[in-house]
């Protein structure tokens, strides 16, 4: 019995969510790991035949959210009111001012998110 010999092989790499990112933002139209083995490999890399992401976010949609987002002065709402709940303007418990300053995290979060999406850098 012989073996048949591999056709490939497998390069596994821990990453952090943001070094993952970065990774994405570099790669541009390319996987990442079209993106990393042409890093690693230079010319000696072998183009494959899929070598595009996919899909590709609606960026309309993107665009349409952000500055539905912005317009909306939701983040600018939450911090009035966290900032109320702190000097005890507003009467609410530790899990409701916890929660107010989730919901202020998470609001900024996804700004990040959206504006990483339409490549768009912070400020």
């Amino acid at each position: 019995m012989t073996s048949k010999p591999r056709s490939s092989y497998v390069l596994s790499v821990r990453l952090t969510p943001e070094e993952h990112g970065a990774l994405k933002d570099a790669a541009g139209s390319l996987t990442v790991s079209a993106f990393a083995r042409r890093k690693l490999l230079g010319n000696l890399a072998i183009a494959k035949s899929r070598t595009t992401r996919s899909p590709k976010p609606d960026q309309a949609a993107a665009a349409g959210v952000l500055a539905a987002l912005g317009q909306s002065e939701l983040a600018v709402s939450l911090s009035t009111l966290a900032k109320a709940a702190r000097s005890g303007a507003l009467p609410v418990t530790e899990d409701v001012e916890a929660a107010l300053l989730h919901a202020c995290v998470d609001v900024a979060s996804m700004k990040s998110a959206l504006m990483r999406t339409l490549g768009i850098k912070e400020h």
